[in-house]
């Protein structure tokens, strides 16, 4: 079994955010950080609620309207986030904020079945190897 399918087989909230906690490398990936946060009304959770927050941060292309080229900057990726009472939520970078364990691991999923299909070589995908 790989990384990515024991996400995809996490049977609950907690289960996933430990599992994704334990894989991720900082040395292969870029900046992963945990941390403890307390939110209040102002981040729509109710006052003196407790999470964990990991971010995955990785310096990234952009382009530069300046010069018309691009620049190098160093960037939030990914946000996963587990409430105290067991709410998960995933923020990708110019993405909707996703939440709930299945709706997490659906989209988990189709990302995968995307990969597959963009890194095949043409020749696997049309049956000519």
């Amino acid at each position: 079994m790989n990384k990515l399918d024991l996400l995809l087989k996490a049977r609950s909230e907690l289960e996933f955010f430990v599992i994704l906690s334990s894989l991720l490398s900082a040395e292969a990936i870029g900046t992963v950080k945990l941390k403890n946060t307390w939110s209040g009304p102002e981040a729509n959770r109710p006052a003196g609620t407790f999470a964990l927050t990991l971010t995955i941060s990785q310096t990234i292309s952009l382009p530069d309207e300046h010069t018309g080229g691009t620049m190098l900057v160093h960037r939030e990726i990914h946000t996963f986030r587990l409430t105290q009472d067991g709410d998960l939520t995933w923020q990708m970078l110019g993405q909707s904020l996703m939440s709930g364990l299945d709706n997490i691991q659906k989209h988990l999923e189709l990302l995968r079945q995307a990969l597959f299909q963009t890194m095949l070589p043409v020749t696997a995908t049309d049956g000519h190897i």
